[in-house]
């Protein structure tokens, strides 16, 4: 926890520093590339690799066009105030105008984190613009504001080159070694990490650049490291970048990556409880877990929006490691998911290996046959045997629905859950012994040629001015076993099924999702998918923002969060706008998770533009 609170206290230090330096970039211009610089050690790292297209690419999607419409001025210049506000701080302590400091986001940001003999050590490399005299302005500035507070400045050599140092003296004592090379700023929280990265630099370069400096303590560095290995040797960086190279050729807005288990021993090298975690890892299977990372990206080809997120896994999934096997299936809603609903989910889950992935857990940690007895009570409660009558009968696919009743209120989303049967008659059967052994908790009921269960409480809390309109309700449906939050949204599934009205499936919402799915990955790798039609939910927010109701839990909500703060203060300014004007800009999205040999590949978007068909 020590090692974590110092890291923190050292990203403080450099905070407003870094901010203020992100001077005009040239991307097109010559240096080594980032993964040819940080070290092999490098366990976490997120880099915009041209800070000058994020605005142009945002301004091109919905959202962007949203907050450029003249009818939503007043309020997107309540947001752009906050914005300013933040800005304004920094530009002031670096002794230039708010434009002149947003104007200064240009080329290449990287920030990473990686392991130094002496703990965690922060990397920034930013690169600079073509206006050198301004540059050093700039940092002249900096430093100057630095030396009135409580840190000294100082100066060492490392690699043969001229080293600038931040000092501070809190709880112990806190350095940020910095320079520029070749119009690229490059910092380190600790000098041997920064060594690294300047030898990286000189080897691929040749020289030491532009920048000379006398030999110090450290200066012969550059002969003995020549041979430092860096990121772009790492086999898990190189696994991340070759998956979102594989979906996307465009390069993206944001790229991070992650070497999960070597950040947890860097970082928490004095938290106990993350020092147990690695060592139970292994046993649990879950040191196969090699990389995580992703990217974003906005305005490409027909999407508005689009991201990657990769977990890298090595070998078989055994383990803890089988809670994420999953198997391929059918994504496509269900002919009882109705055409109302604004949010759907389905998971292929391998039913068998998570439950034995569960049973690895818990008797793990609590002792042989820990999971044994636990199903053993809870069949005996049911009087259905969980292992040998439930599992073998459900298929592993789930599926998740919901949809809004009008008017709005708290109670509104009425929630679906659908389990798929290999036999419905078996499946039937279960649900009517259930519900037989709880006849005093749940009523049957028929809705069409189907019979269900139906709660006699709400599922929510006694309120003597608002009637719960959620119970729950259990019943079979031609291969489903469908569980709701209320009876009319098992009726109105039921109505689906037999065709008395039109299903998700049908909607031209969904059918353009579909396609633009099986445009981009294979049918046999999808475990998950999601859909959601925000434009709905939206209204719904819209309208419960403006109950009573909603406006007191907005208030509520207020004295502790400052999102809420920041709503109802914007809501009290200017009230909310048109929802007319917003809905045109709200458009599908979704997203889809694969699995392969790899690992997990999960991946979201949004529709460019809403297609042909929306209202």
């Amino acid at each position: 926890m020590r090692t974590m609170n110092r890291w923190k206290e050292g990203v403080n230090l450099v905070g407003f520093f870094l901010l203020a330096i992100f001077v005009q970039a040239a991307f097109g211009q010559i240096r080594p590339q980032t993964p040819e610089l940080l070290p092999k050690e490098t366990v976490a790292l997120v880099t915009i690799p041209q800070v000058s297209r994020v605005l142009p690419q945002v301004r091109e999607t919905s959202l962007g066009k949203m907050f450029q419409d003249p009818e939503l001025r007043p309020w997107a210049q309540e947001i752009y105030g906050w914005v300013g506000q933040v800005f304004g701080r920094v530009a002031e302590q670096a002794g230039v105008g708010v434009g002149e400091l947003a104007s200064m986001f240009e080329g290449e940001i990287s920030i990473a984190l990686a392991e130094s003999s002496e703990g965690p050590a922060l990397v920034v490399l930013v690169d600079f613009a073509e206006d050198e005299v301004r540059i050093n302005e700039l940092l002249s500035t900096l430093e100057k504001s630095i030396q009135a507070g409580r840190a000294r400045l100082g100066e060492t050599t490392l690699v043969g080159l001229r080293v600038r140092m931040v000092e501070r003296e809190a709880a112990r004592t806190e350095r940020f070694y910095y320079l520029v090379l070749d119009k690229t700023f490059i910092g380190a929280s600790y000098p041997d990490v920064l060594e690294k990265v300047l030898a990286a630099w000189v080897r691929k370069r040749g020289s030491a650049s532009s920048q000379s400096g006398p030999e110090g303590e450290r200066g012969g560095g550059a002969a003995s490291l020549k041979d430092v290995s860096t990121l772009q040797e790492s086999s898990g960086f190189l696994a991340v970048l070759s998956e979102c190279r594989k979906l996307q050729k465009e390069r993206p807005l944001v790229f991070w990556y992650v070497d999960p288990w070597n950040l947890l021993r860097v970082a928490g090298r004095d938290n106990p409880n993350v020092q147990f975690l690695l060592v139970v890892s292994p046993l649990l299977g879950l040191d196969r877990i090699t990389a995580a990372g992703g990217a974003i990206s906005a305005a490409i080809g027909p999407l508005d929006w689009f991201t990657q997120s990769h977990l890298m896994i090595q070998g078989e999934r055994t383990g803890a490691l089988g809670l994420l096997s999953f198997g391929a299936g059918d994504y496509r809603p269900p002919r009882w998911v109705p055409a109302e609903c604004t949010n759907y989910s389905t998971l292929n889950w391998r039913l068998q290996e998570g439950l034995e992935a569960i049973r690895t857990i818990l008797d793990g940690f609590r002792g042989q046959g820990s999971l044994a007895r636990d199903l053993n009570r809870l069949s005996q409660f049911l009087r259905i045997d969980i292992e040998q009558e439930i599992v073998p009968v459900l298929t592993g696919r789930i599926v998740f629905a919901s949809y809004i009743e009008w008017p709005a209120s708290a109670a509104s989303r009425a929630q679906l859950v659908g389990l798929e049967v290999r036999d419905s008659e078996k499946a039937r059967d279960l649900v009517n012994r259930l519900g037989e052994r709880f006849a005093n908790v749940f009523s049957k009921e028929e809705a069409g040629a189907h019979q269900f269960f139906v709660a006699q409480r709400p599922l929510g809390p006694r309120s003597a001015t608002v009637e719960d309109p959620r119970r729950l309700t259990f019943g079979c449906v031609e291969g489903w076993i469908l569980i709701a939050d209320r009876k009319e949204a098992f009726q109105k599934a039921v109505a689906s099924l037999e065709g008395a009205s039109p299903t998700l499936g049908e909607t031209e919402e969904f059918k353009q999702m579909a396609a633009r799915i099986d445009e981009r990955v294979n049918p046999l790798e999808l475990a998950l998918m999601t859909y959601e039609f925000p434009r709905e939910n939206l209204r719904y927010l819209f309208e419960l923002a403006q109950s009573p109701e909603g406006r007191r839990r907005l208030e509520e909500a207020a004295q502790t969060q400052r999102w809420a703060q920041a709503i109802l203060s914007l809501t009290s300014k200017q009230g909310l706008p048109p929802f007319g004007v917003i809905e045109k800009y709200l458009v599908p999205q979704g997203s889809v998770l694969l699995s392969d040999e790899t690992g997990l590949h999960y991946l979201t978007f949004t529709f460019r533009e809403a297609p042909e068909g929306a209202n």
